[in-house]
């Protein structure tokens, strides 16, 4: 599975109509935050908020 992310401070709305078409795979908001304080907090929390597994991509 792919998922995808906007650049920040953006939504994933920025990714209409062609992009949802011509690739597969999910876009997704980021998360709110909830306190983390490391770079492997964040991702930790996009992983069980977005369940991505291993061998998912993210982009």
């Amino acid at each position: 599975m792919n998922h995808f992310y906007p650049g920040m401070g953006a939504t994933s709305a920025m990714y209409g109509e062609p992009w949802r078409e011509a690739v597969k795979g999910e876009f997704h908001d980021w998360p709110t935050w909830c306190g983390e304080r490391s770079i492997t907090d964040i991702a930790k929390s996009i992983i069980e908020a977005h369940q991505i597994c291993a061998g998912d991509t993210v982009s």
